[in-house]
């Protein structure tokens, strides 16, 4: 059986997406990789999920750890579990202007690193799919295509810059071998 590995949940986008990709993937389970500190609030959403979409009962595992740590924080049974994931979708980022440039440089910029070296331990991985934003353009001056990542643009704050960072580690793991998608939303809002 088919495993998506996810970072992120149970965050707005994470929790919006599981279920759609769920429906696509008949048979496929997924893994969300969840700090213990959002544990609980991963189990309720889940059973909102598993309510609101019937397709998701019984189709989700969650897994404590970390992406600012090795080995992605899971201990070896966790990280053994995970040998049929096929397909990593890498969320998690601190998109919040408040924290400090540490944190921000810690999760988005570590945490892909940590993302990218579990990518390369996954014998069965088929692609990641990576959510960088638009933003990664920061002051930019014209036109700022998809396949243009580095043309020397300032930016106004340490989400654009590390989002930057992290995005040009995943086009160099790209250029190595790793099959990636990259996606660069603008601003994600809600449906009703």
């Amino acid at each position: 059986m088919d495993t998506l590995l996810m970072t992120g949940f149970p965050g707005f986008l994470g929790s919006a997406l599981l279920p759609r990709l769920l429906a696509r993937r008949d048979g496929s389970r997924a893994v969300c990789l969840v700090q213990a500190q959002h544990l609980a609030t991963a189990q309720e959403r889940v059973a909102e999920l598993e309510r609101d979409h019937p397709h998701v009962r019984d189709r989700v595992d969650l897994v404590v750890g970390d992406i600012t740590t090795a080995d992605l924080g899971l201990d070896e049974a966790a990280r053994a579990a995970l040998d049929d994931v096929t397909e990593l979708w890498h969320l998690a980022a601190v998109y919040d202007l408040a924290v400090p440039p540490e944190v921000a440089h810690r999760v988005n910029v570590d945490g892909t690193a940590h993302v990218l070296d579990f990518c390369q331990a996954l014998p069965r991985l088929d692609r990641l799919q990576y959510v960088s934003t638009c933003y990664v353009s920061g002051r930019y001056d014209g036109e700022f295509g998809e396949d243009v990542l580095d043309q020397g643009q300032p930016f106004r704050n340490h989400y654009e810059s590390t989002k930057f960072v992290a995005e040009q580690l995943v086009r160099d793991a790209m250029a190595g071998g790793l099959r990636a998608t990259i996606y660069r939303p603008g601003i994600v809002v809600g449906d009703s």
